[in-house]
C-alpha cells in the first residue's frame, strides 16, 4: 500500500483502468470449454457455441461417423427452401460444405474450418456424441430479413426449449414460419 500512497492520483487512475481493461481479456484467453453435441444417424442441425481449437476438418472428423458438414453464409440472397440437403446446388457461393476425404467429390470442398456461433447441417452414419473443445466467442448476429437464415441460439443445455418457447414473447415473430430438419 505504501507504493499506492506515493503515486500521484492520475497515475493511480491509469493503473486502475489498465487492470480493469486487461484482466477480462487475460481471463478469457485461458478459458477452454467443452460442448457435447448428440448426433443422430442421418442429418442433424447443430449450433457451435465454441471456437473449435483444431481447424483441420479431416482431423476433427477422423475416426468418426460424420461424413458431411454444410453451412450457409448469406450474401444478400433471396429465400431458398430446402427439401433435401443432398439436393442443394453446391455451386451457389453462399453454401459451404465439407465431405470426408473418402468421398470422390472431396476435392470440391469449400468449407475449411468450423466457427463459433454458427449453425451447421451435419450428416452422420450413426448416432454418437461429438465432444468439441474450444473457447467461447461473443458475436452479434446480423439477421438478414426476407432471406433464408441458418442459425442457432445460445440456450441452457439443461432446459429443453422449442422455437415457440424461445420466440413466444416476441410479437414480431407471431406469424413466422419456422422449418425444422426432418430425417
Amino acid at each position: 500500500m505504501t507504493f499506492i500512497k506515493h503515486l500521484p492520483k492520475p497515475h493511480f487512475v491509469i493503473i486502475w483502468l489498465a487492470c480493469i481493461l486487461i484482466l477480462p481479456i487475460a481471463l478469457q484467453a485461458n478459458t477452454t470449454l467443452e460442448q457435447n453435441i448428440s448426433l443422430n444417424k442421418g442429418w442433424n442441425a447443430i449450433f457451435l457455441k465454441l471456437q473449435v481449437e483444431d481447424t483441420d476438418l479431416n482431423k476433427i472428423f477422423e475416426n468418426s461417423p460424420v461424413k458431411k458438414v454444410i453451412t450457409y453464409y448469406p450474401r444478400h440472397s433471396s429465400v431458398q427452401f430446402i427439401q433435401d440437403p443432398d439436393s442443394i446446388e453446391w455451386n451457389k457461393d453462399s453454401w459451404l460444405r465439407w465431405v470426408s476425404r473418402e468421398s470422390p467429390d472431396a476435392f470440391l470442398n469449400n468449407l475449411f474450418r468450423l466457427n463459433a456461433n454458427r449453425a451447421y447441417l451435419v450428416y452422420s452414419n450413426e448416432a454418437f456424441v461429438w465432444t468439441i473443445q474450444g473457447k467461447p466467442v461473443l458475436e452479434i448476429k446480423k439477421w438478414q430479413p426476407e432471406s433464408f437464415n441458418l442459425t442457432g441460439f445460445h440456450t441452457n443445455p439443461e432446459i429443453n426449449i422449442s422455437f415457440a418457447d424461445y420466440f413466444g414473447n416476441s410479437e414480431a415473430h407471431l406469424d413466422l414460419n419456422i422449418y425444422q430438419l426432418v430425417n
